[in-house]
């Protein structure tokens, strides 16, 4: 019976070894014993090999005590099953099936509520240079085009050209994009300026940019865009911005002008450059520097509506 008792011991520890951690540990893995004692575990089987891809919720150990990452920080990876389980929500009186996934170099894994899931691999962008769109794929919405933050937010959620604002933006889940916070990301307001409005609150206002560093961000357009997002997470995070910060920002409102330049349209002249963000009747030897962030607070909203007004 001692055997006995050893073996499955040793049993469920190497399937929580294989089932239950990623390869990689994250640094913005956050145990939870309330969220692992809400579900009990109805069953647990090995699966065929399916693909899928999401930027949708995150992934867990395979009771839900440990969340390793929001799906949002690996949009370019497609995942591929192994196993899945049944788990019986407890509060709700309903189950739910996840599944356990691996990214394809094996560095990334867990388990996905199958609901966040979209079969298929990653789509790829069409076009004859998707990294770098050409003067007709410019957006008809556009930073200082917008009439609102809806249409701004849209135009980042749809357009090819703002594929990088949209993944930026993903990092930070749960703010409301902003669009007069937008305009105002690279130049923001001095501290004086912020004093003299009654908003100089570092708790309240957080200010981002690559700063002389744009240049050496732009040379990585033409790398995978999880590449481009690890530098930027690592950056964010020397800043004060690491993930578990930026996910306890749910609820603040952003500015977000962060996006490539790119070559004009019939040229390939590496200096002959379009920047879709650009100010109007801005000075075209001056290099709008496109990578900012701002957020503010619920509690500062209002005061940064009342100084610069709102265009919802």
């Amino acid at each position: 019976m001692r055997w006995l008792s050893m073996g499955l011991v040793l049993g469920v520890a190497i399937l929580n070894a294989f089932w239950g951690t990623e390869q990689v540990g994250s640094a913005s893995s956050q145990y939870s014993a309330q969220r692992s004692n809400s579900v009990k575990l109805i069953w647990r089987h090995r699966m065929g090999k399916h693909v899928f891809h999401t930027v949708k919720g995150a992934r867990y150990s395979q009771h839900l005590g440990v969340r390793y990452s929001e799906n949002s920080d690996l949009p370019d990876v497609t995942w591929v099953t192994d196993a899945h389980e049944k788990l019986y929500r407890k509060a709700k009186g309903s189950s739910a099936i996840y599944y356990h996934v691996k990214s394809a170099d094996g560095q990334h894994g867990g388990w996905i509520w199958r609901g966040y899931l979209t079969a298929g691999t990653v789509p790829v962008q069409t076009g004859p240079d998707p990294e770098r769109p050409r003067k007709a794929e410019i957006p008809a919405v556009s930073l200082y085009t917008a009439k609102s933050s809806v249409a701004y937010a849209r135009a980042i959620q749809t357009e090819p050209v703002y594929r990088l604002s949209k993944a930026v933006w993903q990092l930070f889940p749960g703010t409301k994009l902003n669009l007069e916070l937008s305009r105002m990301a690279i130049d923001f307001p001095s501290e004086n300026g912020l004093r003299d409005k009654g908003m100089l609150d570092k708790k309240h206002i957080i200010h981002f940019d690559l700063g002389n560093d744009w240049g050496t961000f732009q040379d990585t357009r033409d790398q995978p865009l999880t590449t481009r997002l690890t530098w930027l997470k690592k950056r964010l995070a020397q800043q004060g911005l690491p993930a578990t910060k930026r996910q306890s920002l749910q609820g603040w409102s952003i500015g977000l002008d962060f996006v490539d330049d790119f070559p004009a349209a019939a040229t390939t002249d590496e200096d002959d450059v379009h920047n879709v963000n650009q100010k109007p009747h801005g000075d075209a030897d001056e290099h709008p520097l496109h990578y900012a962030i701002v957020l503010i607070s619920p509690e500062r909203l209002h005061s940064f509506q009342a100084a610069y007004g709102d265009q919802q």
